[in-house]
């Protein structure tokens, strides 16, 4: 029964797509990262987000066929930790839940532009939500460019 649970949506609904973030699914070492900044396939910019995507090679895609997702919010963006630790919070479950909806595994780093500490919960999903949308788009356009 808890599975089941685990895989309602918030509107209810049950969701067969397993909702899961591992730590396979997270940039964690220095290294994930410079490859993002140092490959990057493009920019997402929303007024206080700024998402850095890198596609990943054929070869690493036969390794790892998961998204994954790192978290580079600095004290200089957002100066109070209750803050930055919302956004990071906010970020990771939006990602948990709207992995799947990524059509080609991708590493994305998801940096602060300007402090978001005046927008709500809400305001904050619906950049993560604009983002994601341009990520696929990209990803929908360079897919069919390169299959042609």
């Amino acid at each position: 029964m808890d599975k089941l649970l685990a895989n309602a949506s918030v509107d209810g609904e049950l969701n067969p797509v397993k909702q899961h973030f591992t730590k396979q699914q997270r940039l964690l070492v220095p290294a994930d990262f410079k490859q993002v900044f140092d490959n990057i396939s493009f920019k997402i910019h929303q007024s206080h987000l700024m998402c850095f995507v890198r596609t990943r090679p054929q070869s690493i895609l036969s390794e790892q066929t998961e998204s994954r997702i790192g978290l580079a919010i600095t004290k200089k963006k957002v100066k109070r930790a209750h803050e930055r630790n919302r956004i990071k919070r906010l970020t990771r479950e939006y990602f948990r839940l709207h992995q799947h909806q990524l059509i080609v595994p991708v590493d994305v780093v998801l940096t602060i532009k300007q402090s978001p500490e005046s927008l709500s919960n809400a305001d904050i999903y619906q950049q993560l939500k604009m983002a994601f949308e341009m990520i696929n788009r990209k990803l929908k356009s360079s897919t069919k460019a390169t299959s042609k």
